[in-house]
């Protein structure tokens, strides 16, 4: 016992071992429970974000217990008040779906909306009600000319924070967003809340008392405001007053009055002055009442505003696209805030997995470095652990040593953690059991690839075929290995010819990727070149980065990789492609390649190509077989005379059919 202590190095108790195990699980479950729960209301909202903004859902999906209710007025008197946003169901989750692929606001927009929302409902307009606020934005949206989607939500919370609220505060044309969204279809550009704004201006206490000495009334007799239609009658009846005679004021009298240093001018100046919008809206405002003989400015429709000139339909028109932009923002912010806020909590949750999961892979390194001592302890079960690829069969062996912790480290270790006993490609950032002497975790800082011991091993030749180096290239590539692309590559290898045809090792392919150690094959010596590699690993390796390396693109190797993602590029297509690439150098114009990118045997047309290189797939390799391997014999036919690729087939099959056949003699 005390050797198996000291083999694993774990002291003088062994019982740390599974401490320091038990203790890591228990840290984990708790993370993989919340994360789980996250994910499960990220669902949910999205479904709630397809059901408010397609609405008419089948009655068969529901909505969950507390769904707000629309609330009653105009003006946002309260409904039933709710914090549940969440509905189920496939038909809404399909929804959601298209409006995930839809040009939709961004996330700080939806962020914004909600929380501004939430903020109006909280210091108390709509009753209080979430959506009832959100019937006061629509309606403000449709009263006025607004310049982005949120234009109407700042304009609420503006007018709690400057003391704008009150009684007539909300309601029709009188009253005081009223006359804001009038101000804002009058002086297009300068939206709601910017009108806002300059009426805030206007109803400072200075400006109050100084337009009361002047016959302007701003407030009512209760002390509340005035809405700007209200205020610009006021001017009005002011100048009629003072006019000189009775005939009706015109455009044409305004032009005079507000020259400079007359009348008209003095008094915008000095009282409308001190914001830019507001005296600009009053003076606009003149010439609107003007152009409608002095009809009340809250009775004048956008309509007519436009018809007059003082607007034009694009911008109503611009102005209605964008109220509808903002209903959509509306139903599905809150959805959208929701899910931000549960990705930041997904965000917090993988923090503390990885730090729940470092004693586990302490406990990792521990076993890595002590292996060749412990091959027999438990019954053999380590020694087992050992040769497993996956993290269940590791957490289920180790869980015959230590009792009750195995099935919870195999759940953890199989679902978490990513095996590739079978080599392909791995992702950055992403934790994977490997390790020749037992497992490791392996977290690669950049994406790439890799190799199963059983392509490294066979430095020598092995038994390796030109449909196995296919399938380990296409999972290195990330591209499944359909029968079509392995067809489809074999092809690639007959047409190159390397390594079984050739002396470029482990280079099917006969990429000229120099590696550490490679030569040239045909030198034998360290160089540029068609490459001779080590072992398959090796060649493997450098023909994926030839494919994804730098210029891939512009060289037509991007073009191979996504053909082949589709699985189903049919022979003649896929060599379309390789002679659209640089790969081909023009030596694919028929017969298989000579690795220099010469000339080559046989026919020239497609169908000879591909009929010589479907043979060369088909038997995977040429070589001899000699006490259960494979031998590379660099067999080489020169063919003249028929450029028929069926007779140059049957009459090679008839020379090695004859019995008199005497091969290494002439």
């Amino acid at each position: 016992m005390a050797d198996t202590r000291k083999s694993m190095n774990l002291g003088n108790d062994v019982t740390v071992f599974a401490t320091n195990l038990n203790r890591a699980a228990n840290s984990v479950i708790p993370t993989m429970t919340q994360l789980r729960n996250i994910v499960q209301t990220i669902v949910n909202n999205l479904n709630s974000a397809g059901a408010r903004v397609y609405g008419n859902i089948d009655p068969a999906m529901k909505v969950s217990q507390g769904a707000p209710t629309t609330a009653s007025g105009s003006g946002g008197a309260p409904g039933t008040p709710t914090n549940n946003r969440i509905a189920v169901g496939p038909a809404a989750a399909f929804g959601a779906a298209q409006l995930a692929s839809a040009a939709l606001p961004g996330t700080n927009q939806l962020i914004q909306q909600d929380l501004l929302t939430s903020r109006s409902a909280a210091m108390g307009f709509g009753g209080g009600n979430y959506l009832a606020v959100n019937n006061m934005q629509n309606q403000l949206n449709r009263m006025g000319t607004i310049t982005d989607q949120l234009d109407a939500t700042r304009a609420l919370t503006y007018a709690k924070a400057a003391g704008l609220a009150g009684p007539n505060f909300m309601g029709g044309a009188n009253s005081v967003m009223g006359g804001v969204a009038q101000m804002s279809n009058i002086t297009p550009g300068l939206g709601l809340t910017g009108s806002l704004q300059a009426y805030g201006a206007l109803q400072q206490g200075s400006n109050v008392n100084a337009l009361l000495g002047i016959g302007i009334q701003i407030r009512n007799m209760d002390g509340s405001m005035k809405s700007f239609n209200e205020i610009v009658d006021e001017v009005w009846n002011k100048l009629n007053r003072e006019k000189v005679g009775s005939a009706p004021i015109s455009s044409s009298d305004l032009d005079i009055m507000l020259q400079p240093g007359n009348g008209l001018a003095r008094l915008l100046d000095f009282y409308f002055g001190s914001d830019p919008g507001l005296r600009a809206s009053i003076q606009t405002a003149m010439y609107v009442k003007a152009e409608n003989n002095g009809k009340a400015l809250g009775a004048i429709s956008k309509t007519t505003l436009q018809k007059q000139g003082f607007t034009t339909n694009a911008i109503l028109s611009l102005s209605n696209r964008t109220a509808a932009a903002s209903r959509v923002s509306q139903q599905i912010a809150p959805a959208a805030a929701g899910g931000f806020a549960l990705s930041n909590d997904v965000a917090a949750a993988g923090s503390n997995l990885v730090n729940a999961i470092t004693p586990v892979t302490d406990a990792f390194t521990a076993l890595s470095t002590s292996m060749q001592g412990i091959g027999g302890i438990g019954n053999g079960m380590v020694g087992k652990a050992v040769g497993m690829a996956g993290g269940a069969g590791l957490g289920a062996a180790i869980g015959s040593m230590v009792p009750g912790i195995g099935t919870v480290l195999g759940a953890l270790l199989g679902g978490l953690i990513g095996g590739r006993a079978t080599g392909g490609p791995v992702n950055d950032k992403v934790p994977y059991i490997v390790g020749e002497k037992g497992p490791e975790l392996f977290v690669p800082e950049t994406n790439g690839t890799i190799i199963p011991n059983h392509v490294i091993g066979r430095a020598g030749g092995g038994d390796v075929t030109a449909e196995g180096f296919a399938k380990q290239l296409l999972a290195g590539l990330g591209v499944k290995a359909t029968a079509q692309n392995v067809s489809d590559v074999t092809m690639w290898e007959g047409m190159e010819g390397g390594n079984w045809h050739n002396t470029a090792s482990f280079n099917p392919l006969n990429t000229s990727y120099q590696m550490s150690g490679s030569t040239n094959y045909s030198t034998g010596k360290a160089g540029s070149g068609v490459q001779a590699y080590k072992n398959w690993g090796q060649g493997l390796q450098a023909t994926i980065a030839t494919l994804t390396g730098q210029n891939a693109g512009a060289r037509g190797y991007t073009n191979i990789i996504n053909m082949l993602k589709t699985g189903t590029a049919s022979q003649s297509d896929f060599l379309s492609a390789l002679q659209a690439s640089s790969w081909d150098a023009g030596h694919y114009s028929g017969g298989m390649s000579t690795s220099s990118g010469g000339g080559a045997a046989g026919g020239s047309s497609t169908t000879d190509w591909l009929n010589q290189a479907g043979a060369f797939a088909t038997k995977g390799a040429v070589a001899g077989k000699s006490s259960g391997s494979t031998t590379n014999n660099n067999i080489v036919i020169n063919l003249t005379g028929s450029a028929d690729s069926t007779a140059n087939a049957n009459a090679i099959k008839k020379a090695l059919s004859d019995p008199n056949l005497t091969i290494g003699k002439s």
